[in-house]
């Protein structure tokens, strides 16, 4: 008791708890300095380290900017060498053009008149020919004139003179004013059919049928899927089913059923099922119709039951369709 007193009335007194309180926040302060002095550096370090890589890169700037400084010299340069060509050129030509035409001017005041004048095509036929024709040069005028002479009796046509002179007649004028040498396109099949009744909303793409979602199909495995496509006409759908693996349309439960019996029998394999559900239809409608025409020949050797029923299963045989009625509708009415 009296020590505590002591402690208690002496205000330097310090408690050895608040002391350890004190240690321990001095140490966690002091570590939070060494943790943000070494944060501290670690940013100078990357401030450094940006610094040298802005110092190269102006470096690069300050090279390519002297790099297109010399490109634009020798471009220059380039531009200069191509205009002293074209001069040169230039004058090379119009020198080269001068002297031909010095040349020229030249040997014809060489040569005289009588040599240069070319002989006229009459003159080349009396050489080839031994005579001289009266084709010479002359105008249309002339020629009308000529042809008019040739018939005095008879006044010339005007068609004709028309078509030497190259003007047109009045008849022929007007023939050309009123021909229509490119009528009127007709219109086209095409535009006769359209109608004005407006499309099922579904088929008016028909890139929208496929945009029609698929559904899991009923009464089948799963992977199955159902499509309802609206028809054209009317209110109703038609069902389609889908295989899981290969997207195998069928038309009908039934067939997909039959589909799904096959797949048994490939082993699961859609495209060996496919193929002989395909080859099964096949040989059922050769069947279907090897039994019509069966069926068609016994009901005909019925009727014809005379007791010979070989000879007329030959006659049968041979003889069309349209015969075979025939020859049994005369033995009715016999």
């Amino acid at each position: 008791m009296p020590n505590s007193t002591a402690e208690a009335s002496n205000p330097k007194a310090i408690n050895k708890d608040e002391i350890a309180r004190l240690e321990n926040e001095v140490e966690r302060k002091h570590e939070l300095v060494t943790k943000l002095t070494h944060a501290l550096e670690v940013q100078n370090d990357k401030v450094k380290l940006q610094k040298k890589i802005l110092k190269d890169r102006e470096g690069m700037v300050t090279q390519l900017i002297s790099e297109k400084d010399e490109l634009a010299k020798a471009v220059a340069e380039r531009d200069r060498k191509i205009l002293s060509l074209q001069n040169d050129l230039y004058v090379y030509g119009t020198s080269k053009k001068t002297v031909k035409r010095k040349s020229a001017e030249e040997t014809l005041s060489e040569v005289s008149p009588e040599d240069t004048a070319s002989p006229s095509k009459g003159e080349g036929k009396q050489n080839k020919r031994g005579r001289s024709p009266s084709h010479d040069s002359i105008s249309v005028e002339e020629a009308a004139k000529k042809l008019a002479r040739a018939h005095p009796k008879s006044p010339a046509d005007p068609e004709t003179v028309a078509k030497i002179l190259g003007t047109p007649s009045k008849d022929e004028a007007a023939k050309k004013r009123f021909t229509n040498k490119s009528p009127a396109a007709k219109k086209s099949k095409a535009d006769k059919l359209v109608s004005n009744v407006e499309l099922a909303p579904h088929i008016q793409r028909k890139s929208q049928v496929l945009e029609i979602p698929a559904e899991p199909a009923d009464d089948l495995p799963e992977g199955w899927l159902q499509k309802k496509i609206p028809r054209t006409t009317g209110k109703g759908h038609d069902n389609y089913f889908f295989s899981p693996n290969l997207n195998i349309r069928l038309s009908s439960k039934k067939k997909a059923k039959k589909f799904i019996s096959m797949l048994s029998e490939t082993d699961g394999d859609e495209a060996a099922a496919w193929s002989l559900v395909k080859d099964e239809g096949a040989k059922g409608k050769s069947k279907h119709n090897k039994g019509r025409k069966s069926k068609r020949k016994l009901q005909e050797m019925e009727e014809h039951d005379d007791g010979d029923k070989p000879a007329i299963e030959e006659e049968v045989t041979m003889l069309s369709p349209k015969t075979r009625r025939a020859k049994a509708n005369k033995k009715k009415l016999a």
